[in-house]
C-alpha cells in the first residue's frame, strides 16, 4: 500500500502516527507493515519493515473471488499526533 500524498507538516519532536483502515478483504495469509518517512526532497529519513505483523485467517468473505496477487490500495486516515506539543494534524488518502 503506498500514500504518496500524506505529507504533515511536522515540527522537531517526539510524533505518534495512527493509520486507520476500512474494514478490507484480505485472503488468509501473514501479513506485515512496512514504513518510510521522507523529506520534502522525498529523501529517506527512516524506515522500518515488518512493524506490526498480521496473521489473517479466513472469515466471511468469499476469497476466491479475490485475485491470487496483486496491490492493496484501500482508504486510510492518517493521524499525525504531537507527543511535545498535542497538537495534531488528521489527512484521509
Amino acid at each position: 500500500m503506498r500514500s504518496p500524498d500524506i505529507r504533515p507538516n511536522l515540527e522537531a519532536g517526539s510524533h505518534q502516527v495512527i493509520c486507520r483502515l476500512s474494514d478490507i478483504p484480505l485472503r488468509p495469509f501473514s501479513y506485515s507493515l512496512r514504513l518510510a518517512l521522507l523529506d520534502q526532497y522525498r529523501q529517506m529519513l527512516w524506515c522500518a519493515e515488518n512493524i506490526a505483523p498480521v496473521l489473517v485467517t479466513a472469515g466471511r468473505y468469499d476469497v476466491t473471488k479475490l485475485p491470487e496477487v496483486g496491490l492493496v490500495d484501500v482508504p486510510t486516515t492518517w493521524h499525525f499526533h504531537s507527543v511535545d506539543d498535542g497538537s495534531s494534524n488528521t489527512q484521509n488518502n
